[in-house]
């Protein structure tokens, strides 16, 4: 049974059920369980699971199209999104650079993204031991190739995405750290510069 408001709620809006890409089936629902309802399609994406755990990526190519909300993927596998470009915490390294390596000010630091990858969109239990399983796999798999590449999604809009992989013959390297977040490495892949 569901309820809604008077015929001209329905006609302005209506409600529509859907999981949030990615999120496995639920068990059937009891007669008179609650739902959250959200404005948008787009506000269910925003934020439909409780845990996550969030990453650094650095890159040095231009990030136009490379928006808040724009999905981070894991071969094609949605697993998060991007949560917002550090700009003003990466002025703050260059500040604290223009001190102690003139030089290297210099040379164009990397952008930092702040990304956010929720264990649930894995099938994973949307638990915080989750969590933590799903950093030691990606501690191990950094070791192993795993890298963060700018993606072209769209090529009329230009709209950019993140997404990781592992790749043969990179160099091996571990968990790096930007600020206060534990760093993925990045590789530079596709067309985009």
């Amino acid at each position: 049974d569901i309820r809604t408001g008077s015929l001209d709620t329905i006609f302005l809006g209506g409600i529509a059920f859907q999981l949030p890409d990615g999120a496995p089936p639920g068990e059937p629902v009891e007669n008179g369980a609650d739902f959250n309802l959200y404005d948008s399609y787009e506000q269910i994406q925003e934020k439909p699971y409780r845990h996550s755990v969030e990453y650094v990526v650095e890159f040095s190519q231009s990030l136009r199209g490379l928006v808040p909300g724009a999905p981070v993927e894991y071969r094609g596998i949605p697993i998060g999104h991007v949560k917002k470009i550090l700009f003003s915490e990466m002025l703050n390294r260059a500040e604290k650079l223009s001190s102690s390596d003139p030089e290297k000010l210099g040379s164009g630091l990397p952008i930092a993204v702040l990304i956010t990858i929720e264990p649930g969109r894995l099938g994973l239990p949307d638990t915080q031991d989750s969590v933590e399983f799903l950093k030691k796999n990606i501690e191990m798999g950094v070791r192993n190739g795993l890298r963060a590449s700018l993606m072209t999604g769209n090529l009329l809009t230009g709209s950019l995405f993140i997404s990781a992989d592992y790749y043969e013959d990179v160099d091996t390297k571990e968990i790096g750290s930007f600020a206060s977040y534990e760093t993925i490495p990045t590789i530079h892949v596709g067309l985009g510069r």
